[in-house]
């Protein structure tokens, strides 16, 4: 129980550090792919942009932690769906993104599916072997 809740700690850091990196990229004013030495000097050096770089690198460490002690079908999927609960709120409140009715419909699955993933990740099942 204890890397499934680091696990969805991970997605939570991990989907608080996208949308803020995301967030100090369209503040410096680039909103679209372009490569220059300008406009990476501009995005390391915003604050928000470094601020959700940290949260994301604490995000993927301890995803290692928790991968490191249980069934990783398991983990990364309460990882994945937690970040993207997380992303879909924050992108709402600091992006000012649309939340659809098809948006809510995926997040009531997941949150459903996190919470089969976490009671049936502990049972454990056995299959017969096939005799040859």
């Amino acid at each position: 129980m204890k890397s499934e809740f680091i696990s969805i700690l991970a997605g939570v850091f991990l989907g608080v550090g996208q949308p803020l990196m995301k967030y100090g990229m369209t503040s410096v004013g680039i909103t679209e792919l372009s490569v220059s030495v300008d406009n990476i000097l501009k995005v390391i050096t915003n604050l928000h942009f470094l601020l959700g770089g940290l949260i994301s690198i604490i995000g993927i460490i301890s995803l290692i932690i928790a991968l490191s002690g249980g069934k990783a079908s398991v983990l990364k999927a309460l990882s994945g769906g937690s970040t993207y609960i997380c992303i879909l709120v924050l992108s709402y409140f600091l992006l000012f993104e649309e939340i659809t009715l098809f948006k809510i419909i995926g997040v009531s699955l997941l949150i459903f599916g996190i919470y089969l993933l976490g009671m049936i990740g502990s049972f454990k099942v056995k299959f017969k072997e096939v005799e040859k």
